[in-house]
């Protein structure tokens, strides 16, 4: 009979009834909490979504916050800073005029972390926009050069832009900005199929609170 080189030789039983079944069950929930932790904090895959409302999305899920935070901060949702470059258009969030920038630059008096001079693109992120200053408005009225549709629509178009310098103070400070807004009444992509629902229809009765911009604009 073989005997291994190991041995222990004083052996007791465990004086609790319960003992093994406990072990048991206690091993197994142990288990499950522990796969459930697991899987709730790191079983997700992070994406990348666009959204017209970042304060919103940032602050709009209640059901995180019931969790403890050392499970939920690396599955909540943030936001990215946006590098706007120059030249692009966009809009703001009252979803009516196109603006464009066209010049970024760092103050003399800005933070010299940031470099001061002409910058590439405006780094955004829920800044808000100051000091605005409307430095010209130019109004071009045309008869010719103009397609067939807009001819039909009015004789006459006007085109008018603006042309205004803004800034907004983020980490590296104060940067200011140049936008040009054009807004043409009859656009030259216009069609007869768009009667009555391009730009420039009905603008009389614009909502002075939801489209704020294109209220006071077309005035």
């Amino acid at each position: 009979m073989h005997s291994s080189a190991f041995s222990y030789t004083i052996t007791r039983p465990y004086p609790f009834r319960w003992f093994t079944p406990v072990v048991i069950v206690g091993f197994v929930v142990f288990l499950a909490f522990f796969t459930f932790i697991n899987f709730i904090s790191t079983g997700y895959t992070l994406v990348v979504e666009q959204s017209w409302n970042p304060n919103g999305t940032v602050h709009n899920n209640p059901w995180m916050r019931r969790w403890p935070s050392f499970l939920t901060n690396r599955v909540e949702p943030t936001c990215q800073e946006l590098n706007l470059p120059v030249g692009s258009e966009w809009f703001t969030n009252q979803t009516g005029l196109a603006y464009k920038l066209t010049d970024v630059w760092q103050p003399n008096g800005g933070n010299a972390g940031a470099g001061n001079g002409v910058a590439p693109s405006l780094t955004y992120y829920q800044n808000v926009i100051e000091d605005c200053k409307v430095n010209s408005v130019e109004i071009d009225y045309a008869s010719i050069d103009r397609t067939a549709s807009q001819v039909a629509y009015s004789e006459y178009g006007a085109v008018v832009r603006t042309y205004a310098t803004c800034s907004i103070v983020g980490v590296n400070g104060t940067t200011n900005f140049n936008l040009t807004q054009e807004y043409d009444y009859v656009p030259s992509d216009v069609s007869f199929a768009g009667l009555y629902t391009f730009l420039g229809t009905n603008f009389l009765s614009r909502n002075r609170i939801t489209k704020s911009s294109m209220f006071w604009g077309e005035r």
